[in-house]
């Protein structure tokens, strides 16, 4: 969010606080104080498809606080998760283990592995009884000396 600059006359604008609540005219937390020649704030500490809403106030140079602004809302959006990285496939006697680097984004449900015995495809779903919830998996039932790719 972003907002026009506000004065104060006698001891001038040195910071600005940026309070967060979860329904319209609600309790509000404090999510930051910013400086005063920064006239912007992200707030990352959000949930995807939520609704904030949010009031900003000057702090003069003797830490008086003005009054806040008029209240206003935005609504996050959400996006696909992240590849995983650092992908790794180590074969075994009918059977391959697999790891990835764990993915840490916040609303992240599980992961869904895909299986081909073609190289592209097409991939089958591996774990069709529901998300993998951690970040290694060992199919097996495989045929030794199959090739197969993973995604």
């Amino acid at each position: 969010m972003n907002w026009d600059a506000t004065s104060d006359p006698e001891s001038g604008v040195r910071d600005y606080v940026i309070y967060r609540s979860l329904v319209a005219g609600g309790s509000q937390t404090l999510m930051g104080t910013i400086p005063s020649a920064q006239l912007t704030f992200v707030d990352t500490a959000t949930a995807p498809g939520a609704e904030y809403f949010y009031r900003i106030a000057g702090v003069n140079g003797v830490s008086l606080e003005g009054p806040q602004s008029n209240e206003d809302s935005a609504v996050t959006t959400d996006t696909a998760p992240s590849d995983p990285a650092t992908f790794s496939a180590v074969p075994g006697y009918g059977q391959v283990t697999l790891n990835w680097q764990a993915n840490l984004e916040l609303d992240l449900a599980g992961y869904n592995l895909y299986r081909s015995t073609t190289d592209g495809g097409p991939h089958d779903l591996v774990n069709v009884s529901g998300l993998l919830l951690t970040n290694s998996h060992i199919d097996s039932g495989l045929t030794n000396g199959e090739t197969s790719s993973t995604s």
